[in-house]
């Protein structure tokens, strides 16, 4: 079951374009038979966007797989695309954040892949770029 903080009370602009972003990017994973964990996930260091999991044969056995998602949501065509906020420190954040849900939740014996899915609001319709497994738990961009 999705768990999710309640901002929905006076949000300023720019929160509402990232929440409409982490709405869309949620859907999009569910589409792709992730289960959404969690959204928003608060630790003392940070916040991660998106935590999904989905299960997967590999060989003989079934395994679970955790996607840490980052959703970047970008409203206007100028500038870079919203993926290229994700830099090196980010990464490295991420990665962070995710070695701490990990031990916070208990949780033992999963894959893990770290994913940026990209929104841009600026067109008639959004235009949602995912970048699954975009970068490993050392940073590296694949």
């Amino acid at each position: 079951m999705e768990q999710t903080k309640d901002d929905s009370k006076d949000l300023d602009p720019r929160r509402e374009i990232g929440m409409a972003g982490e709405d869309l990017a949620a859907e999009h994973m569910r589409e792709l038979g992730w289960e959404v964990l969690h959204r928003n996930y608060t630790l003392k260091m940070g916040e991660l966007d998106m935590v999904a999991s989905r299960y997967g044969k590999v060989g003989h056995r079934m395994e679970q797989t955790l996607a840490f998602v980052e959703v970047k949501t970008k409203r206007t065509p100028l500038g870079p695309p919203p993926e290229a906020s994700v830099n090196a420190r980010k990464r490295g954040r991420l990665v962070r954040l995710a070695k701490v849900y990990l031990q916070k939740e208990k949780v033992r014996k999963v894959n893990v892949r770290f994913d940026v899915i990209a929104i841009d609001l600026s067109g008639e319709e959004p235009k949602l770029t995912h970048f699954p497994c975009a970068f490993d738990a050392d940073g590296r961009v694949w």
